[in-house]
């Protein structure tokens, strides 16, 4: 039995009890922190996409490992400082984030590589060696 949710199914049946608009008025309540990504499976790496719209060179980010947690902080300015105070609706990444990814699989800084693209940081993290052959040395 697979424990990956199908997104799709669940936005229905939320819609079907509560309505089709209450995804806009959880918005409304519950801004968005956090950056969005994908995780995808493959078969000697997984890679992930985490949207960073807006985005720039200027921008603190920073990319660590603590055990199996992939950890993406930065911070994003999106709007002038003299219109956040003006600021009626906000649904867009701004500001200071910080997210937890759980990596399927120990692994190491030197098996990740980044980059940024089009609004988009790429991490691809090496999965490790499944069958290693382990060298045994004859007792002397």
């Amino acid at each position: 039995m697979s424990n990956q949710i199908n997104w799709d199914t669940f936005h229905k049946n939320v819609d079907g009890v509560l309505g089709e608009s209450f995804w806009n008025e959880i918005q409304q309540v519950l801004p968005k922190r956090n950056a969005s990504y994908d995780l995808v499976n493959l078969e000697h790496e997984v890679v992930l996409l985490i949207d960073l719209p807006g985005f720039t060179k200027k921008d603190p980010l920073k990319v660590t490992r603590d055990g199996q947690q992939l950890i993406i902080e930065g911070e994003i300015n999106t709007l002038p400082p003299e219109w956040k105070e003006k600021l009626v609706y906000n649904e867009r990444l701004n500001g200071a984030f910080k997210r937890s990814i759980s990596i399927p699989f120990l692994f190491n800084e030197e098996d990740m590589n980044a980059s940024f693209r089009n609004g988009i940081l790429w991490v691809s993290i090496q999965k490790p060696d499944s069958a290693k052959e382990v060298q045994v040395d004859p007792a002397p």
